[in-house]
């Protein structure tokens, strides 16, 4: 380890790093720093999963985990304020507000809420088209990275363009499945469009109106 210069067995170090990934735990410390009680343990980087020979799809789990703790710019719609937010706090939070002006607005819909008294909002008349132009697309969730839908919005195995690993409702914008924490987005989805709050109008089929992107 070249940042505390401790020496650790290889095959120890593989099944500490798997380990790590398999529990979706980030970032990965030396095992000698946290064995010691580091106060300021030693951090695994990219490279050592290069020396120690994992698999690609190992190294994409370790991207994505490592994507998740990186903060993510949004700018306020009303004085353009850019902050920072944690992934994680955008994909339980629907509603945004800004620490500058004040202004609360919907992540999903973009909707202004400094008047709704608090009241839970709901994107039933998300107007995509309005919002987005004629590009059929959502925000991710998860990275707020553009999604653009080229095979329109009934196509229901896109997921998140970046390395964000999010799998996201086309219609309601909520989050399904992240690859990240090991979820089947097949699973997850079937179990979502029972219960999404962008409900079909009458005659209209739920998987008309609520795809997984």
């Amino acid at each position: 380890m070249e940042a505390c210069a401790h020496k650790v067995c290889r095959d120890c170090l593989r099944r500490h790093i798997l380990d790590h990934l398999e529990n979706h735990r980030f970032p990965i410390p030396c095992p000698a720093c946290t064995l010691l009680n580091r106060i300021r343990p030693s951090y695994l980087g990219h490279g050592m999963l290069g020396i120690l020979g994992f698999s690609e799809a190992e190294v994409d789990k370790y991207d994505m985990l490592e994507f998740q703790t990186q903060p993510v710019p949004v700018s306020c719609p009303k004085c353009t304020n850019r902050e920072s937010h944690t992934r994680n706090s955008l994909v339980a939070n629907r509603r945004l507000r800004c620490s500058s002006c004040s202004h609360e607005w919907c992540r999903s819909c973009h909707k202004d809420l400094d008047n709704s008294g608090g009241s839970i909002h709901v994107c039933r008349d998300y107007k995509r088209d309005k919002v987005l132009g004629k590009r059929p697309g959502r925000f991710c969730p998860g990275c707020q990275t553009f999604v653009s839908s080229k095979s329109g919005h009934n196509n229901r195995d896109l997921e998140c363009s970046s390395t964000c690993g999010m799998h996201f409702c086309y219609k309601c914008g909520d989050a399904i499945a992240d690859l990240a924490k090991g979820e089947n987005p097949d699973r997850l989805s079937f179990a979502h469009l029972q219960t999404c709050i962008a409900q079909p109008e009458a005659g209209g089929s739920k998987t008309d109106k609520c795809n997984i992107q």
